[in-house]
């Protein structure tokens, strides 16, 4: 099994707090975890890490690979 996040949002819905540079799934929302660090996690049960792959704009990619 393949899992696919899909995390390619602007930062545009959940104004003020996400913005263009740091969107929704960059930031802890509830918790000590962001949002794309919880997805993995919940995945983590069911799929090995190897075989999970994160969809994101350029602009988060660092960000998003750091956090992971």
């Amino acid at each position: 099994m393949i899992g696919i996040i899909l995390a390619g949002g602007s930062g545009t819905r959940f104004w003020p707090k996400s913005r263009e540079l740091l969107p929704k799934q960059l930031i802890k929302i509830a918790g000590s975890k962001t949002m794309i660090q919880c997805t993995v996690e919940r995945l983590l049960s069911t799929i090995s890490i190897e075989n999970i792959y994160v969809v994101t704009h350029e602009f988060h990619a660092y960000e998003t690979c750091r956090q992971l």
